[in-house]
């Protein structure tokens, strides 16, 4: 589980859940995904190719001008989650807007240690989501990015949270998506490893969505440009 900044909630993570692509090639992608998995098989033996990276430990704790905080998850969390790294943190900006972040990288996806999805894990701390949906990041680096915005409420708290996964150079905000570049990536480059990147902010009372989101992306357009030194292309 992941545990809000005072005053801003707390949920546990325990699950994932992948989204079911509507899209009219998914027959093709199917036929892909087959040939691709025989191929992985073929080659899970082989040694296993992670790219070299700076440790998420060292994720910097200054973006502009927010100011951030490691907060290390309890080791049966950590032991939930199953990440080889993991950063996990709260920013403060100059005028105490609030943005918890959370970076889970695995170096091997191969043999079951994947990320786990917000969507289902959300809930479980009594978080009751109202919607999701998508969002587009544009980050101070010229890269934009498609993210899931999802909205969960507890009692009368309100939260909103972007998610994607990173597989290589590529983002996805659907699951089924990066499970298939991840197959395709382990057969062509014996390569599996990729991260979720979570970033929630707190909704106070009288405050707007509209709002939440300008604070979650001006943040994440500082954020996201740091990302590929720790996370690699």
């Amino acid at each position: 589980s992941w545990k809000m900044p005072s005053g801003q909630g707390q949920y546990t993570e325990s699950g994932r859940s992948d989204y079911v692509f509507p899209g009219r090639s998914l027959l093709v992608i199917v036929v892909m995904m087959l040939v691709a998995s025989i191929g992985f098989k073929t080659f899970a033996d082989r040694g296993e190719w992670v790219p070299s990276h700076k440790p998420l430990v060292d994720f910097p704790l200054q973006i502009a001008d927010w100011q951030g905080s490691f907060r290390g998850l309890p080791i049966v969390e950590e032991d939930v989650a199953g990440a080889s790294e993991y950063f996990h943190g709260d920013y403060l900006s100059a005028s105490r807007e609030a943005v918890n972040v959370y970076i889970a990288y695995y170096e091997n996806q191969r043999h079951g240690q994947i990320p786990h999805s917000p969507e289902v894990c959300i809930p479980g701390g009594g978080w009751v989501i109202e919607s999701i949906s998508q969002a587009t990041i544009a980050g101070a680096n010229g890269k934009q990015i498609e993210a899931n915005r999802l909205i969960a409420t507890l009692g009368g708290r309100k939260i909103i949270t972007y998610y994607w996964l990173k597989q290589g150079s590529k983002t996805f905000s659907q699951g089924f998506l990066a499970r298939l570049a991840l197959v395709v990536g382990g057969v062509v480059e014996n390569r599996t490893d990729g991260a979720l990147i979570r970033l929630v902010s707190e909704i106070p009372p009288g405050e707007s969505l509209v709002s939440g989101d300008m604070r979650i992306k001006r943040f994440a357009s500082e954020f996201v440009g740091l990302i590929p030194d720790y996370v690699p292309d």
